[in-house]
Protein backbone atom coordinates (compact mmCIF):
# COMPACT_ATOMS: atom_id res chain seq x y z
CA UNK A 1 0.00 0.00 0.00
CA UNK A 2 1.25 3.89 -0.58
CA UNK A 3 1.92 6.01 2.33
CA UNK A 4 -2.05 7.59 2.00
CA UNK A 5 -3.61 4.18 2.14
CA UNK A 6 -1.40 3.04 5.03
CA UNK A 7 -2.36 6.31 7.13
CA UNK A 8 -5.89 5.78 5.99
CA UNK A 9 -5.39 2.39 7.45
CA UNK A 10 -3.94 3.52 10.83
CA UNK A 11 -6.56 5.79 11.30
CA UNK A 12 -9.37 3.38 10.56
CA UNK A 13 -7.63 1.01 13.18
CA UNK A 14 -7.77 3.48 15.74
CA UNK A 15 -11.03 3.87 15.18
CA UNK A 16 -11.79 0.28 16.24
CA UNK A 17 -10.07 0.66 19.03
CA UNK A 18 -12.16 3.93 20.00
CA UNK A 19 -15.27 2.12 18.64
CA UNK A 20 -14.06 -1.01 21.12
CA UNK A 21 -13.69 1.15 24.23
CA UNK A 22 -16.62 2.84 23.58
CA UNK A 23 -18.87 -0.19 23.23
CA UNK A 24 -16.88 -1.75 26.55
CA UNK A 25 -17.62 1.82 28.75
CA UNK A 26 -21.41 1.06 27.28
CA UNK A 27 -21.15 -2.67 28.47
CA UNK A 28 -19.82 -1.48 31.75
CA UNK A 29 -22.29 1.00 32.17
CA UNK A 30 -25.28 -1.29 31.67
CA UNK A 31 -24.20 -4.51 33.59
CA UNK A 32 -23.02 -2.32 36.47
CA UNK A 33 -26.17 -1.20 37.44
CA UNK A 34 -27.42 -4.86 35.96
CA UNK A 35 -25.29 -6.76 38.19
CA UNK A 36 -26.79 -5.80 41.65
CA UNK A 37 -30.54 -6.14 40.19
CA UNK A 38 -30.14 -9.66 39.10
CA UNK A 39 -31.35 -12.17 41.78
CA UNK A 40 -30.00 -15.52 40.34
CA UNK A 41 -33.21 -16.57 39.19
CA UNK A 42 -33.12 -17.58 35.04
CA UNK A 43 -34.68 -14.23 33.99
CA UNK A 44 -31.91 -12.63 35.49
CA UNK A 45 -29.20 -14.39 33.41
CA UNK A 46 -31.53 -12.98 30.63
CA UNK A 47 -30.93 -9.93 31.20
CA UNK A 48 -27.08 -10.07 30.91
CA UNK A 49 -27.38 -11.43 26.98
CA UNK A 50 -27.44 -7.43 25.65
CA UNK A 51 -24.85 -6.55 27.73
CA UNK A 52 -22.57 -9.78 26.66
CA UNK A 53 -23.13 -9.27 23.44
CA UNK A 54 -22.00 -5.57 23.60
CA UNK A 55 -18.59 -6.98 25.13
CA UNK A 56 -17.77 -9.30 22.69
CA UNK A 57 -18.29 -6.87 19.91
CA UNK A 58 -16.08 -4.58 21.64
CA UNK A 59 -13.70 -7.54 22.06
CA UNK A 60 -14.37 -7.52 18.07
CA UNK A 61 -13.65 -4.27 17.62
CA UNK A 62 -10.41 -4.07 19.12
CA UNK A 63 -9.62 -7.14 17.84
CA UNK A 64 -10.05 -5.81 15.02
CA UNK A 65 -8.20 -2.87 14.91
CA UNK A 66 -4.91 -4.22 15.77
CA UNK A 67 -5.25 -7.02 13.25
CA UNK A 68 -5.52 -3.98 10.57
CA UNK A 69 -3.11 -1.89 12.75
CA UNK A 70 -0.22 -4.60 11.91
CA UNK A 71 -1.33 -5.95 8.71
CA UNK A 72 -1.57 -9.60 11.06
CA UNK A 73 -2.94 -12.20 7.66
CA UNK A 74 -6.86 -12.40 6.88
CA UNK A 75 -7.10 -8.62 8.09
CA UNK A 76 -8.72 -7.67 4.62
CA UNK A 77 -10.93 -10.66 4.92
CA UNK A 78 -12.37 -10.07 8.58
CA UNK A 79 -12.71 -6.00 7.72
CA UNK A 80 -14.39 -6.78 4.74
CA UNK A 81 -17.12 -9.39 6.19
CA UNK A 82 -17.65 -7.78 9.57
CA UNK A 83 -18.38 -3.94 7.64
CA UNK A 84 -20.81 -5.98 5.84
CA UNK A 85 -22.65 -7.37 8.48
CA UNK A 86 -22.46 -3.46 10.20
CA UNK A 87 -23.54 -2.00 6.84
CA UNK A 88 -26.48 -4.51 6.82
CA UNK A 89 -27.48 -3.33 10.62
CA UNK A 90 -27.38 0.23 9.74
CA UNK A 91 -29.26 -0.25 6.94
CA UNK A 92 -32.32 -1.90 9.17
CA UNK A 93 -31.94 0.36 11.63
CA UNK A 94 -32.40 3.48 9.37
CA UNK A 95 -35.15 1.78 7.93
CA UNK A 96 -36.68 0.40 11.58
CA UNK A 97 -36.24 4.43 12.70
CA UNK A 98 -38.03 5.99 9.60
CA UNK A 99 -41.04 3.49 10.54
CA UNK A 100 -40.74 4.81 13.98
CA UNK A 101 -40.78 7.92 13.02
CA UNK A 102 -43.72 7.72 10.48
CA UNK A 103 -45.61 5.62 13.01
CA UNK A 104 -45.45 7.98 15.62
CA UNK A 105 -46.63 10.66 13.80
CA UNK A 106 -49.37 9.00 12.36
CA UNK A 107 -49.96 8.11 16.35
CA UNK A 108 -49.66 12.02 17.36
CA UNK A 109 -52.24 12.54 15.05
CA UNK A 110 -54.76 10.43 17.06
CA UNK A 111 -53.04 11.44 20.67
CA UNK A 112 -50.29 9.52 21.12
CA UNK A 113 -47.01 9.51 19.77
CA UNK A 114 -44.80 9.65 23.21
CA UNK A 115 -42.17 7.17 22.05
CA UNK A 116 -41.83 8.75 18.52
CA UNK A 117 -38.35 10.39 19.56
CA UNK A 118 -37.07 6.68 19.63
CA UNK A 119 -36.95 6.62 16.08
CA UNK A 120 -34.39 9.61 15.68
CA UNK A 121 -32.29 7.49 17.89
CA UNK A 122 -32.81 4.27 15.69
CA UNK A 123 -31.73 6.98 12.57
CA UNK A 124 -29.01 8.33 14.17
CA UNK A 125 -27.75 5.24 15.34
CA UNK A 126 -28.21 3.67 12.12
CA UNK A 127 -26.36 6.88 10.38
CA UNK A 128 -23.10 6.01 12.21
CA UNK A 129 -23.12 2.67 11.74
CA UNK A 130 -23.35 3.18 8.01
CA UNK A 131 -20.67 5.69 8.03
CA UNK A 132 -18.07 3.82 10.07
CA UNK A 133 -19.01 0.70 7.36
CA UNK A 134 -18.64 2.94 4.53
CA UNK A 135 -15.17 4.77 6.12
CA UNK A 136 -14.28 1.13 6.36
CA UNK A 137 -14.64 -0.83 3.30
CA UNK A 138 -12.82 1.38 0.82
CA UNK A 139 -9.75 -0.40 3.14
CA UNK A 140 -10.58 -3.83 1.73
CA UNK A 141 -10.09 -2.54 -1.90
CA UNK A 142 -7.40 -0.85 -1.97
CA UNK A 143 -5.40 -3.24 -0.10
CA UNK A 144 -6.26 -6.61 -1.36
CA UNK A 145 -8.75 -5.95 -4.41
CA UNK A 146 -12.56 -6.65 -4.65
CA UNK A 147 -14.33 -9.53 -2.61
CA UNK A 148 -13.96 -11.29 -5.35
CA UNK A 149 -10.13 -10.87 -5.88
CA UNK A 150 -8.20 -13.95 -5.73
CA UNK A 151 -4.14 -12.61 -5.64
CA UNK A 152 -1.90 -14.94 -7.84
CA UNK A 153 1.27 -16.55 -6.96
CA UNK A 154 4.27 -13.86 -6.50
CA UNK A 155 6.73 -13.44 -9.16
Amino acid sequence: MNRIANAYAKLVAVGHLVAGAGLAWLAAWILGPLAHAIDGRSRGIVLLIPPLVVVALAVWFAVLGVRLWRRSPGWNSALRWTHAVVLAVAVLQLAGGWIAIRGSERSAAHGGGLLGGLGDLQVAAGAVLAAFALLSLPLTIVAGGSPGHVPGPPR
